[in-house]
């Protein structure tokens, strides 16, 4: 447990310190990392939504 406890905080240490110095900054790897991981968590929340017919012709109508 002492192990796994240690891991985690070095982990976050070292992801805080590499924000300080904005690594994640103009990094194309990170930028499709972070676009990946939004594109799952929305297709997950778009499966909870079922559009009433009403909504989606709302919806046609305003974009089409």
């Amino acid at each position: 447990m002492a192990a796994l406890t240690d891991t985690y905080i070095r982990d976050e240490v070292n992801y805080r310190e590499a924000l300080a110095f904005g690594l994640d900054k103009d990094d194309n790897l990170i930028r499709r990392r972070m676009r990946q991981k939004l594109e799952f968590i929305l297709e997950d929340v778009s499966a909870l939504i079922d559009p009433s017919d009403t909504k989606l012709t709302v919806f046609r109508n305003k974009y089409a």
